[in-house]
């Protein structure tokens, strides 16, 4: 691992309160923008509305309310909240855990990664993070679906690459078992521009490894034009979707893995040419 100098954290013309308070306005940018294509499908942070399912009469009251619960429970789990005795102190335990949470160079790096993705494929792909409930039981932190197509392409885990070993075990795992599962879900009608909610199985699932050193420099040079992302952005993005290529790769050679994922995997084939070539003929990269 590369360490990041105080003299270069010192040189960067932006505090790390300006990046973090950058990327929030870049992901309420986007959200609006995915959401006037397809209405109330994400939340302010990227993030699959849970409520529209319910609204929209694919799941009902008590299963959403059932799934939010479980989210909340996890949280209080995770903060300590659950230890304490007033609703007061659980309310301040939470909200102090909370705050620790978007300050987590693993939770902007989710972020970044959803902003990357969006910027260069947002025309021709449907670009979303998954619901707190599909990221917290399932480990799947986005997922994009191809417009010309309609289907879900594959799921992705973001990860630094300190801790990037045991989530390549778990993302093969997941894979040899059958492919990720998002409860909620969406594919995409064509004909129509429109969205379909839904629960998607057997999705090939990657991982995305960054090391801080990549991390800090993507901060550092990361665009605030939602339509033009800088020659950093870009080339991070040529990596990741080489990352994706060779995980795509090998996971065809494995025995373990059943035949309904490698039918997806092999149709994934033209959809990463074409998120590459998205980037060269757009932005010329």
């Amino acid at each position: 691992m590369s360490a990041i100098s105080m003299e270069e954290q010192i040189a960067s013309p932006e505090s790390m309160e300006q990046k973090r308070e950058k990327i929030n306005r870049l992901m309420e940018k986007i959200s609006d923008s995915i959401n006037k294509e397809c209405p109330s499908l994400v939340d302010s942070e990227g993030r699959i509305d849970m409520d529209a399912f319910e609204a929209n009469g694919i799941y009902d009251n008590e299963k959403v309310a059932l799934d939010k619960l479980c989210v909340q429970n996890q949280e209080e789990f995770w903060s300590g909240a659950d230890d304490e005795d007033t609703v007061e102190k659980k309310k301040e335990a939470l909200d102090i855990w909370r705050k620790e949470q978007e300050d987590k160079e693993s939770l902007l790096f989710e972020k970044i990664a959803h902003i990357l993705f969006y910027k260069i494929l947002g025309k021709e792909f449907l670009v979303a993070r998954t619901s707190s409930r599909d990221d917290q039981k399932r480990g799947i932190d986005h997922f994009f679906v191809d417009k010309d197509t309609g289907e879900i392409v594959c799921g992705i885990d973001a990860v630094e690459t300190d801790n990037i070993n045991p989530k390549k075990l778990k993302v093969r795992e997941i894979d040899e078992n059958g492919g990720a599962t998002i409860e909620y879900g969406a594919v995409y009608n064509p004909k129509t521009a429109s969205i379909e909610r839904k629960k998607i199985e057997h999705i090939p699932l990657f991982y995305l490894g960054i090391s801080k050193k990549e991390f800090r420099n993507l901060l550092a040079n990361m665009s605030e034009d939602i339509g033009h992302p800088s020659e950093t952005e870009l080339e991070f993005f040529g990596g990741m979707i080489r990352s994706m290529e060779t995980q795509r790769e090998a996971l065809l050679k494995d025995e373990n893995i059943r035949s309904k994922i490698k039918e997806n995997l092999k149709k994934s084939d033209m959809t990463l040419a074409r998120m590459k070539g998205i980037r060269y003929e757009r932005f010329g990269y």
